[in-house]
């Protein structure tokens, strides 16, 4: 079975949607200041109204051509950095894409495209795959020197991107490997509870310098940068933005612990979340204050649907009624609700072979290779 995509079909996905995947010029939707102090100002209680303005205060917002221009320099970079290699035919350089059409992870892969395609030489599903053909005496891999690419546009708490970047325990071949017994066995238990242990110990043999996982990704909390460096394969660009998370910039020890809790279910706190949004995406609740950005609403207070917006260009005044915004988690999207900003990259309307493009394909289906061993995506 195989992982690899065919980059020539991939090259063709790039050159059949390059024109539409840069946000236009004034599609920008700033914080502004005065309307959040406003929405901050009209919480219904004084712990509320602080802990809104401590959100407000912290909140990085990043326009597009900040970050467009962040992820060119990261790119440009990269590839000088890499080009010896490449000239020499030392390494082989692969592209990792293992998602559906409509995840970030792809959008950044195609305007990263444009600056790397120089160097890139396949593009695989997996990175055990890749692995495991460097082992393999019939694959075009077989004992080179191999940099996987991975693109995204932010890590928040890390875990989807070093979910990535880690290998298949039961899949990744290494020396003496023992033979797994009948699936219908329950010996299989036994050996894959040691073969966890043994590929685990063999994993952490492996040499940066003969295998890598290169992530380029523009920005990044300090706890994401932590877990990736946990893996010590994994490259991280050394011009990466890197941001504080919430409770790394507020002290969350001072606030009672009945009213933390209160926290959590209203403006959706938790102790992993990061106050930062993009003209491209406002991140989901696991990533950011996803409820408190799209929504602004008033809390503990008679009017439910009461809302203050106090991101620009985002002028409706209104929380739909069939949103309680007491829940903890709020997914507008995903309710069929329209946001503000909208998450431009899961809007695009891709085509290949000059027919649209069903947003929830993944991208090994929409090339028609077949027969690719599944990781199945991070929740």
């Amino acid at each position: 079975m195989s992982g690899k995509l065919s980059l020539n079909k991939f090259k063709q996905f790039y050159e059949e949607n390059k024109d539409i995947i840069k946000m236009p010029d004034g599609n920008n939707y700033p914080l502004n200041y005065k309307k959040a102090t406003r929405w901050a100002n009209m919480q219904c209680d004084i712990e509320s109204r602080n802990f809104a303005q401590q959100i407000i205060k912290y909140t990085q917002y990043v326009p597009f051509s900040v970050f467009y221009s962040k992820l060119l320099s990261i790119c440009q970079s990269y590839v000088a950095d890499s080009i010896k290699e490449k000239e020499s035919g030392e390494a082989v350089f692969i592209l990792i894409i293992p998602f559906r059409v409509s995840k970030s992870n792809i959008w950044v892969s195609l305007l990263a495209y444009e600056f790397l395609h120089s160097i890139i030489d396949e593009v695989y599903y997996d990175i055990t795959e890749v692995y495991n053909n460097t082992l393999n005496h019939r694959s075009n891999l077989y004992r080179k020197k191999i940099h996987c690419i991975i693109c995204d546009d932010c890590a928040y708490t890390g875990h989807q991107l070093s979910y990535i970047s880690s290998f298949d325990n039961s899949w990744i071949n290494y020396p003496n490997k023992p033979v797994p017994p009948n699936i219908y066995s329950k010996k299989w238990l036994e050996w894959y509870e040691k073969v966890d242990v043994s590929s685990n110990t063999y994993i952490q043999t492996i040499d940066i310098n003969n295998f890598s996982v290169d992530v380029i990704i523009p920005y990044m909390s300090i706890l994401a940068q932590k877990r990736l460096h946990d893996i010590h394969y994994v490259r991280v660009p050394r011009t990466c933005r890197v941001f504080s998370i919430f409770s790394q910039q507020v002290d969350m020890e001072m606030i009672p612990i009945h009213i933390l809790n209160e926290f959590k279910r209203t403006f959706q706190y938790h102790k992993d979340i990061s106050a930062i949004y993009f003209d491209h995406k406002i991140a989901d609740a696991v990533s950011t204050f996803h409820k408190i950005y799209l929504l602004a609403p008033v809390f503990n207070c008679s009017v439910s649907n009461n809302r203050v917006g106090f991101i620009e260009n985002c002028d409706d005044d209104k929380i739909p009624d069939s949103v309680n915004i007491y829940d903890y988690h709020v997914d507008l999207e995903k309710a069929g609700h329209k946001t503000c900003p909208l998450s431009f990259y899961k809007n695009l309307k891709y085509t290949f072979n000059g027919k649209s493009v069903d947003p929830s394909v993944y991208v090994f289906d929409l090339f028609k290779e077949k027969n690719i061993r599944i990781k199945k995506e991070s929740k």
